[in-house]
């Protein structure tokens, strides 16, 4: 974590940087533009699903989310506020772009009542928690 900004010379401007472990002080100075401070980001979610969802029951529902930030966040999914864990009929997907993006999308196939709820994806990183929710109901279609 930055402690202070200081002039090294009329051209070069440092980020000065302390870590603490074990009782013991660690010191580092950066020109500002090689600091790994500068870099630090914490996680956003730059993109997701639209908030509310009806779908047909035995239908497949899909959320999405895109989450950046460095480092690159990790995406977790949620249903009415527990972690969901992938299995015969849920299953996620994610693509990480560059150094400091991640897309995920989370897929239901079959969808039954059971699946109504409040949705949340949870983007992650030692910076940062960001969150989006999702609320989804099922639809009777009558013929």
């Amino acid at each position: 974590m930055p402690v202070d900004m200081c002039q090294v010379s009329s051209r070069v401007t440092a980020a000065c940087l302390i870590s603490h472990t074990h009782h013991l002080y660690d010191f580092a100075c950066y020109p500002l533009e090689h600091s790994p401070a500068s870099s630090f980001q914490g996680a956003k979610i730059v993109k997701a699903s639209h908030f509310e969802l009806e779908y047909m029951l035995g239908r497949k529902i899909t959320f999405f989310c895109m989450a950046q930030g460095y480092p690159r966040p990790e995406i977790t999914w949620f249903k009415d506020g527990i972690e969901l864990y992938a299995h015969k009929f849920f299953q996620v997907h994610e693509w990480p772009l560059g150094n400091d993006t991640v897309k995920s999308k989370m897929e239901i196939d079959p969808t039954t009542q059971k699946d109504a709820g409040y949705y949340e994806c949870q983007a992650n990183n030692k910076y940062a928690i960001d969150t989006r929710g999702f609320r989804t109901d099922y639809v009777m279609i009558a013929y």
